[in-house]
C-alpha cells in the first residue's frame, strides 16, 4: 500500500512525534442522509479536507466493519448512510473507490447485502475488493518473525479508510478503529490466530502488529447508534449521536473510551499500539476538534470495565484458579436456536463446545471449559444473542466489576 503525506509540510508521523494527535468529534443526532452527509463533511474539513486523504485516480479502499449479516437497526455493522456519505466524499476527489472486509463468518457479499452496504455500493458503482485471497506478510515489533495473510484488496489499494462501529467486545472490552483492522486478514486464519494468541494481552500485541502492516490514512467511527452490553453482535443499541474522525487510531479509540466513561488504561490494545509506535492514548496529547466532548459523555454505558489481570492469563496459572476468576462464555438456553454457529466458530481442537443429539436432533451445545481458551469467538458470532460472558464472583471482586 502506497502512502502519501497528509500535507506537503507535515506528515502523519511528524504529527505524532510532535506529541499531538487530533480527533474530530462531530455530533449527528440520527441517520438522515442530509445530517450524516453534513457531519462527514464537517469531520473531514476539521482534519484539513478530504483532499488530504486521496488524489485523483488513486484506488481508495473503504474498510467498514462487516462483522456479520444483520440489518442496520441492530447496530452490528457500519450504517449504510455513513458508508454512503464517506464513499461520496472520496469519489468527489476523483479517486477510484472500492470497499471490503473479512467477516467473522460467512461471505462478504451476503453480509454486505443484509447490512445494507451492497445496495449503496451498487448505487454508487463501488466494486467489492478481494478479501477472500491474500499474501503472506511478516509482522514487526514483539511479533517479529510471525506471518499473517493480508487481503489482496488491502495490498493493491493506494490508501485505505477504516470505518469502524462504536461497540463493546467480549475479549477486548471495546471494538473500534484498531480492532476493525483485524478484518484485513481474510478467511479462517483469524480463528487460528485466536488460538495462537489466546489471551487479551497477547491478542492486543497481534492487533497492533496487524495495524502496522497497512495503516489506513484515515479512521472514521460510526457512533450515532452504538452497541453496549453483550457486544460485538449480541449487545443492545445505544444512541450516542456522534461521528469520530482521526488519522490516529489509538487517539480515536481513546476518545471513544472517554465518551463511554471508560479508562483507556484498561483497554490493553491501546497500550500495545502505542508501544508499537502507532499513536497515543494519553488525553493530554490529544486535541479534540469540533464538539465539546464533555457534553456527549455517557456515564452509564454498559461496557466491561477491566480486563482480567495479566497474571490470570499466564499458562502457568492453575486451572482451578482460572475457573474461579476468568470470565467464561455461557449459553442462555431460552434464546439458543441450536444453529451450531458457535460450535463451528470454536478454534480449539477438540472443540470446547460439544453438540449433543437427542432422538436424532441436535440440542443446545455444551461447553467443556477445560478446553476453552476464553477467546469468546462463540459469543462474538452468535446470531441469537444467546451467549454472554459470565464473570465468577471472585473475578467480579478482583476486577471491581
Amino acid at each position: 500500500m502506497k502512502v502519501f503525506p497528509l500535507k506537503p509540510e507535515k506528515r502523519r508521523s511528524e504529527v505524532h512525534s510532535a506529541g499531538e494527535s487530533r480527533v474530530a468529534v462531530i455530533p449527528c443526532p440520527d441517520y438522515s442522509p442530509e445530517r450524516v452527509s453534513q457531519a462527514v463533511r464537517d469531520g473531514l474539513n476539521a482534519l484539513g479536507g478530504v483532499e488530504q486523504f486521496a488524489r485523483p485516480q488513486e484506488n481508495i479502499l473503504l474498510k467498514p466493519n462487516l462483522l456479520a449479516g444483520d440489518p442496520p437497526e441492530r447496530a452490528v455493522t457500519v450504517h449504510p448512510q455513513v458508508f454512503r456519505a464517506v464513499a461520496r466524499a472520496f469519489q468527489s476527489t476523483g479517486a477510484r473507490v472500492t470497499y471490503g472486509d473479512s467477516p467473522a463468518r460467512g461471505r462478504s457479499e451476503r453480509i454486505a447485502q443484509v447490512a445494507g452496504l451492497a445496495a449503496v455500493a451498487g448505487e454508487l458503482d463501488i466494486p467489492m475488493a478481494d478479501f477472500q485471497h491474500g499474501e503472506l506478510r511478516g509482522l514487526d515489533g514483539r511479533l517479529r518473525g510471525q506471518r499473517v495473510r493480508l487481503a489482496n484488496g488491502v495490498i493493491t489499494a493506494d490508501g485505505m479508510v477504516g470505518i469502524s462501529k462504536m461497540k463493546t467486545h467480549g475479549l477486548t472490552g471495546i471494538t473500534g478503529a484498531i480492532k476493525n483492522q483485524f478484518g484485513t486478514l481474510p478467511g479462517l486464519q483469524k480463528s487460528e490466530l485466536h488460538l495462537r494468541y489466546p489471551d487479551v494481552y497477547r491478542f492486543s500485541e497481534l492487533l497492533a502488529a496487524v495495524l502496522s502492516l497497512a495503516p489506513p490514512r484515515l479512521y472514521i467511527m460510526d457512533g450515532i447508534t452504538a452497541m453496549e452490553g453483550n457486544g460485538p453482535r449480541g449487545g443492545t443499541p445505544r444512541h450516542m449521536g456522534v461521528l469520530l474522525f482521526s488519522t490516529d487510531a489509538v487517539a480515536l479509540d481513546t476518545v471513544f473510551c472517554r465518551l463511554i466513561h471508560l479508562n483507556p488504561a484498561h483497554v490493553p490494545f491501546l497500550e500495545a499500539a502505542e508501544n508499537a509506535g502507532i499513536g497515543t492514548w494519553r488525553m493530554e496529547r490529544i486535541r479534540i476538534l469540533g464538539a465539546d466532548i464533555d457534553s456527549l459523555v455517557c456515564n452509564d454505558f454498559q461496557v466491561p470495565r477491566r480486563p482480567p489481570p495479566r497474571f490470570l492469563t499466564s499458562t502457568y496459572m492453575p486451572r482451578f484458579l482460572r475457573e474461579w476468576f476468568t470470565p467464561r462464555p455461557v449459553i442462555d438456553v431460552s434464546r439458543c436456536r441450536n444453529c451450531g454457529a458457535c460450535v463451528a466458530q470454536c478454534p480449539v481442537s477438540p472443540r470446547a463446545l460439544e453438540w449433543p443429539e437427542e432422538d436424532g436432533r441436535k440440542t443446545t451445545p455444551v461447553y467443556r471449559y477445560e478446553r476453552c481458551i476464553r477467546c469468546y469467538c462463540c459469543q462474538e458470532i452468535c446470531p441469537e444473542k444467546a451467549i454472554y460472558i459470565h464473570v465468577p464472583l471472585p473475578g467480579r471482586i478482583l476486577y471491581r466489576k
